[in-house]
């Protein structure tokens, strides 16, 4: 067990200990070498589980797991960060924080989108539906990102499933603010093609 005490830590016992050449040390707050080990094993024990779960989360394609990752890669640097932040946080609350990106196939996405579609400005009963422009912001986009991080850390989809191949805003979204755009670049081509009529 490594526990001691000095000059300057007097009265307590301190620890320190290495796992995976990580260092571990710190005040035991005890004043009894037996109680003092006893505070050395359980931080021990903590470390180990500390290390293991930092390993799991390195690799992991649960989402919570990607999700930290992306955050603390560059998503906490984002112009609003705070409106990053809690788009993430709902889809891992949607979706659940175990839940593997793997298993996130179209008919889960589009249901997410359904549903997010349903909410009101501001969380209000009495307000109007989010726009479209609001639901892809808030979920196609940042769901798109998630899947690109994890791809550019080695994971491989299923394209036919997952839908990583192709762009994902253009497919969900195209029942939603897509549609209104495609009306309106519709009009000018009409015009152009009577135009065209008319010359000849």
């Amino acid at each position: 067990m490594s526990v001691f005490i000095t000059e300057k830590s007097k009265p307590y016992y301190w620890y320190s200990f290495q796992i995976e050449r990580r260092r571990f040390f710190g005040s035991t707050r005890c004043t009894s070498r037996k109680e003092a080990e006893r505070f050395e094993a359980l931080e021990r024990e903590r470390a180990k589980a500390l290390i293991k779960a930092t390993r799991r989360a390195a690799t992991s394609l649960a989402l919570d797991d990607v999700a930290a990752r992306l955050w603390t890669d560059s998503a906490q640097y984002d112009a609003e960060p705070d409106a990053t932040s809690t788009n993430i946080a709902r889809i891992v609350d949607y979706f659940g924080k175990t839940t593997p990106l793997t298993d996130i196939d179209h008919a889960k996405a589009k249901q997410m989108v359904a549903w997010r579609r349903g909410h009101r400005v501001k969380g209000r009963k009495s307000a109007p539906l989010i726009s479209n422009a609001t639901v892809n912001r808030s979920t196609i986009k940042v769901l798109q990102r998630l899947f690109t991080f994890a791809k550019a850390e080695g994971a491989v989809f299923d394209a036919s499933r997952n839908g990583t191949s192709c762009c994902w805003k253009s497919r969900w979204s195209a029942s939603a603010s897509c549609r209104t755009t495609r009306r309106r670049r519709s009009m000018p081509a009409c015009a152009a093609t009577m135009r065209r009529s008319s010359r000849s």
